[in-house]
Parts: structure tokens; C-alpha cells; sequence
């Protein structure tokens, strides 16, 4: 069979790479910059590059496994391993995706590994869209869970940009604690157990899909969190920080709370920390308790309410009645029912 050395040098392939014999990747860069769709087949598996950089329009699909003794980059568009593996072949170099640019794994397999540093731009892709996978341990940009079967994170998910769990699939979060920085989107199962999902979406962000989501705990800590599709979970908790958030329903949708819930007043600044059931509906079955330690007029715990109805089930307690005033339940819009 025929053999290419690669060298030093970088080479740009517009088109397919088919490997029957050898690919020397020795110290050089091979570049997909196609303007559409691009493969790598062959009967020589692994294929071994030093450098793979995919930077194009349109998907790179491998029907082989990939070893990389250097540097993966996603630069632009697609790199879609299918049941393939690109790992690294020692421990070592960097494997990046960057902005806009997405990486799909396939198979049973969980993400590339044997990478030093792994860079995943806050709006990169990772899609996981296989059979049963892991969800490995990386601080994501986008995180889209697809393909059917079950995914089980190996450790608490970190989520910086849009979390997607995909028709028929399912997210087993066990006792985990999971970060989301965007918006959720569930169109799936998601499998609360006994976990924690904390919402932290600075820029805004919404919990929805075709699914209703079972979560387990719910933590608000920062931004502005609406709430699309019905939901619930085992208890509800605003956070005692000093960034203002908030979690709103959108009208007509219920958050069912299967415990009890915390609003919190926030720690410094001039900052609201607000529940606005607003034209939806809330039920909790425990005890719905403001807690407030700061006589503070600009550090507000509040629940609104204009056209919608909360029931709670156990006690409603306003800590610090002094204080009363840092504790806000504002039915002001007329219509709504407490």
C-alpha cells in the first residue's frame, strides 16, 4: 500500500480523504476547509493525524477512528465522529471547538480523550447523539442530548450556554448537582433523582420543551429564568447572593412544589430576588418561608402574583418580622388568589 508523509507542512483538503495505506502525519497540520460536506473512509483505521484542524462549512463525518498525536480544533462547522473515536493517542495537546462550531459524538462513546486542555467556547456545540453514552465531565458551551437511549453525566454537569434533551431521550441527573447558564430545553425524560439544578442564565434564559421536566431540587442564583412548560420539583430555593434573579412564569404554565421553598434576600447591592407566578399557577406543599436578616429597603425577597393562583399547603413565614417590609408578597395586579 502507498504512504503520504505529511511533514511540517499544513494541507488544506477541500474534498474527501480516502486512506487505504498510510497517513504519515509526522509534525504537519491536515486542514478541512471544504465548502460542503467532507468524509474520511478507507480501510486503514485508525487514520493518525498530528494536527486535525476542521475549519468549513457544512460536517465532517469519519468511518474510521481517528488518533491525534497533537491538536484537535473545530474552527468552524461540524466534525461528526458518528461511532467513531477521535482520542488522543498519548496524554497531551488541546482539543477545541470553537464559537459556533460544533462537535457530535456517536456510538456508546463518551467525549475525545486523553486531551490536557479542553476548550469549548461558551457558544460551541458538544452533541452527544448515540446509544447509552456518558456525559463526561467538561464545562460546555451548548450541550444537546439526542439519539434516544439514556445519557448518564460521570460527574455534575456544567452547561455555560443552552442544555437540549432531544425527543425519546432520556438524562439520567442521579444525586448530582448540574449547572445550566442558558436556557433548558426538554423534549425528552428528564430523570430528576436526587439531584440539583442550578439556573445562573446572567444573560436570560428559559426552562421548556414538548416535556414536562421532574426536577428534584431547583436552585435560582442569577438572572431572569421563564418558565415555558409545566414543571415540578421537590423544593424551590433563591439563593442569598448579591445578583439579582428571578424565575417567571409564563401564563397559564404551574410549577408544582413537592416540598418547600426559600426566597432569600439578597446579600448586598440593591437587588430583588423574585418569584413572579404573575398568570401562572404554583403549589407547594410545604412551607413557602422569606428569609430576611438585612433591614434593607433596596433587598427585596418577593412573590407576585397578578392574575394567577398560589396555594401553599404548609405555613407561609416571613422571618424577622421587622423586617417585614424586605418581604414582599405583591398581589397589586388585583386579580391573583393566595
Amino acid at each position: 500500500p502507498s504512504s503520504f508523509a505529511a511533514s511540517t507542512f499544513t494541507h488544506n483538503i477541500g474534498g474527501a480523504l480516502t486512506v487505504n495505506g498510510t497517513f504519515s502525519a509526522s509534525t504537519g497540520t491536515a486542514n478541512f476547509n471544504g465548502s460542503s460536506d467532507q468524509a474520511i473512509s478507507g480501510s486503514t483505521t485508525p487514520v493518525t493525524f498530528n494536527n486535525l484542524t476542521v475549519n468549513k462549512s457544512g460536517t465532517l463525518s469519519t468511518s474510521n477512528n481517528l488518533s491525534i498525536a497533537g491538536n484537535l480544533t473545530v474552527t468552524a462547522g461540524t466534525l461528526d465522529l458518528g461511532a467513531f473515536t477521535a482520542d488522543r493517542s498519548a496524554s497531551g495537546g488541546t482539543l477545541s471547538v470553537a464559537a459556533g462550531a460544533t462537535l457530535k459524538v456517536g456510538g456508546s462513546n463518551s467525549f475525545p480523550a486523553n486531551y490536557t486542555t479542553n476548550t469549548l467556547n461558551a457558544t460551541s456545540t458538544v452533541e452527544y447523539r448515540g446509544t447509552a453514552q456518558t456525559v463526561a465531565n467538561q464545562a460546555y458551551g451548548h450541550l444537546t442530548l439526542s439519539g434516544g437511549n439514556t445519557k448518564t453525566p460521570a460527574a455534575g454537569l456544567t452547561v455555560n450556554g443552552d442544555f437540549t434533551i432531544a425527543t425519546n431521550t432520556t438524562f439520567a441527573a442521579g444525586s448530582l448537582t448540574h449547572a445550566f447558564g442558558g436556557s433548558f430545553t426538554n423534549n425528552g425524560t428528564f430523570a430528576g433523582g436526587t439531584s440539583t439544578a442550578v439556573f445562573s442564565a446572567s444573560g436570560g434564559g428559559a426552562i421548556g420543551g414538548s416535556s414536562s421536566t421532574g426536577f428534584a431540587a431547583i436552585s435560582i442564583t442569577t438572572g431572569v429564568i421563564t418558565l415555558n412548560t409545566n414543571a415540578t420539583a421537590t423544593a424551590l430555593t433563591f439563593q442569598n447572593n448579591n445578583v439579582a434573579s428571578s424565575l417567571t412564569h409564563a401564563s397559564g404554565i404551574n410549577l408544582t412544589v413537592n416540598g418547600s421553598v426559600i426566597i432569600n434576600q439578597a446579600s448586598g447591592g440593591t437587588v430583588v430576588h423574585a418569584w413572579n407566578v404573575d398568570a401562572g399557577t404554583a403549589t407547594i406543599t410545604g412551607n413557602l418561608t422569606f428569609t430576611v436578616t438585612t433591614n434593607n429597603s433596596g433587598r427585596v425577597a418577593r412573590m407576585a402574583i397578578t392574575t394567577g393562583t398560589v396555594t401553599v399547603q404548609g405555613d407561609v413565614v416571613m422571618t424577622n418580622a421587622f423586617l417585614a417590609a424586605n418581604s414582599i408578597i405583591d398581589m397589586s395586579g388585583g386579580a391573583g388568589t393566595l
